[in-house]
């Protein structure tokens, strides 16, 4: 019995510290959504500087290499099957705006609209996804300290 509450124990953990990684690759796919939005609406030459495709690119390959099946919520998995290629689509974005800005030497250019639009969608999935991510940690930790979690069990078990 008690060694079964200490593979309960550590198997909980080691799905805390999964999701933990889940989390810290949405708030940074989020983190770098907001950076390009700052940057279209500021279109100061920090802000945009500060956009960086190849972490978009860095994201979504870590995204790619978690293994899904490990993820112990099968909705932030499909939500990060979502994020991944979004990452991608994001840097591409981002590369065309830099290109098409640098030739017509101006931020006011269509495609502008595109990456706003993708930058919105992936914020929106990144922050459900990380409420999901928030309670399954939540629901974990609370089966760890909690006293009632660890009662005695009847002699049946």
């Amino acid at each position: 019995m008690h060694a079964r509450h200490i593979e309960d124990d550590k198997r909980a953990v080691d799905e805390i510290r999964r999701l933990e990684i889940v989390k810290a690759l949405i708030v940074r796919s989020v983190v770098l959504s907001n950076e390009v939005l700052t940057a279209l609406e500021t279109k100061k030459a920090e802000d945009l500087l500060q956009v960086a495709s190849k972490l978009m690119i860095g994201t979504q390959q870590s995204i790619q290499l978690l293994p899904f099946l490990e993820i112990p919520s099968w909705k932030l998995a499909l939500d990060l099957l979502q994020l991944a290629p979004a990452m991608g689509v994001l840097a591409n974005l981002w590369q065309d705006f830099e290109a098409e800005a640098k030739s017509f030497r101006t931020f006011d250019i269509p495609s502008a609209l595109p990456l706003k639009k993708q930058a919105d969608e992936i914020i929106l999935l990144g922050h459900s996804a990380k409420r999901d991510a928030n309670k399954e940690i939540e629901m974990r930790e609370s089966r760890l300290f909690s006293p009632l979690v660890r009662a005695p069990h009847s002699a049946a078990e």
